[in-house]
C-alpha cells in the first residue's frame, strides 16, 4: 500500500477518534475560560508516528468569525495534522468547523485532505506563532 494511502488511512482514524472519545487537551496558546480570546489547544496522546511524519491532533477557537482557506466560515475547529519531521512543517490533514466558539453546537462542515493537498498550517493569530513549537514536539522521537 503507497505511504500517502496508509498515511490517509490514520488520518482519518485519528479524526474519528478525537470526535468521539475523551481528551485531555493541552494549552499552546491562550485561555480555555475566556471566550473573547484565541485559544489552541493540542491532544499529546493523540500523536502516531508514521514514517518520517506524526499525525496530530488540534483544536482551535477564536474570539471572532473568521473565514477559512477555503472560504468556510468559523468560531472554532477540530483538526488533525500532519507534520513532516525532515522539512519541519506542518498541515492539516482533516479540519471540522464550528460556528460557535469552544466547539459547541453542531459542526457545519467537514474537510479530510488528500496527501496532494497541501493546507499550510500558519496561526496567524497567535503572537508568538507556535506552529515551529508544535512541529518540534511533535516529532520527538522521529529521528530527525
Amino acid at each position: 500500500m503507497p505511504a500517502s494511502k496508509l498515511l490517509t488511512g490514520f488520518g482519518c482514524l485519528i479524526v474519528a477518534v478525537a470526535l468521539y472519545g475523551q481528551t485531555v487537551w493541552l494549552t499552546v496558546a491562550g485561555n480555555p475560560g475566556d471566550v473573547s480570546a484565541d485559544l489552541l489547544e493540542v491532544d499529546p496522546s493523540s500523536r502516531v508516528q508514521i514514517l518520517s511524519e506524526s499525525l496530530l491532533n488540534i483544536r482551535v477557537s477564536t474570539n471572532k468569525l473568521l473565514t477559512s482557506f477555503d472560504g468556510i466560515p468559523y468560531r472554532s475547529y477540530r483538526a488533525t495534522i500532519r507534520v513532516n519531521c525532515v522539512e519541519k512543517t506542518a498541515r492539516f490533514a482533516a479540519t471540522t468547523f464550528y460556528m460557535m466558539p469552544f466547539w459547541e453546537g453542531t459542526p457545519h462542515r467537514a474537510l479530510l485532505f488528500s496527501a496532494s493537498e497541501i493546507r499550510p498550517v500558519t496561526f496567524q493569530f497567535f503572537e508568538p506563532n507556535p506552529v515551529l513549537r508544535i512541529v518540534k514536539s511533535a516529532c520527538i522521537n522521529a529521528g530527525n
